[in-house]
């Protein structure tokens, strides 16, 4: 995916753009709502990340780098997830149970496996046609090669192409980011921390 996702990590993040506003919410979307399912399951998890759009859609935010909105971004869905099961009168006895997890260290390790799950399925998203809908349909909906060849009308052999194509260049790719992201994403925690 071309846009915000390719520009520097320093970046100026400014939603009162609305087509930066559009290139993150579509590119940090669908891994919050798996960060949100952690704690509020498949019930409120699109509620809880739309509504934490919404508000920073609503004030126009701006933020001075992209790791000060990745941050505040996990930050606003984490105390988003909060305050739904605080308010939720079905998940009352999840609640003590949720609200432990959310404040234990595994906060940060749940950045760190959204962040990467988020940059897959960006960089998934950047494939030619083809090979992004084979990867889809093998790894997201559990076709088969042959499965897949029904489906687009390719032989079974050019799926396989298309396929091999696609992960190596998925690696590469992600390989290529993960190093320097981690170490990056790491220290600026670290930082934080401190203050």
């Amino acid at each position: 995916m071309a846009g915000y996702f390719e520009k520097p990590l320093r970046e100026k993040v400014d939603l009162s753009n609305e087509q930066m506003f559009k290139e993150v919410f579509v590119g940090y979307f669908a891994p919050l709502c798996v960060f949100a399912q952690k704690y509020v399951g498949n019930f409120h998890d699109e509620d809880v990340v739309s509504a934490v759009f919404s508000n920073m859609y609503q004030k126009k935010m701006v933020f001075d780098s992209k790791d000060d909105f990745v941050f505040y971004l996990y930050r606003s869905v984490k105390n988003k997830c909060l305050d739904t099961l605080k308010s939720d009168n079905r998940m009352v006895n999840r609640n003590q149970v949720y609200s432990e997890e959310l404040e234990h260290e595994d906060f940060f390790n749940d950045i760190v496996e959204n962040e990467v799950l988020a940059e897959t399925y960006r960089e998934i998203q950047s494939l030619p046609e083809y090979n992004k809908r084979i990867i889809e349909l093998s790894y997201f909906e559990g076709f088969s090669n042959q499965e897949i060849a029904d489906e687009l009308q390719l032989s079974l052999q050019t799926v396989k192409n298309y396929k091999r194509n696609a992960v190596a260049s998925l690696r590469t790719a992600l390989v290529r980011k993960a190093i320097l992201s981690l170490l990056l994403f790491i220290g600026i925690y670290l930082f934080k921390m401190d203050f």
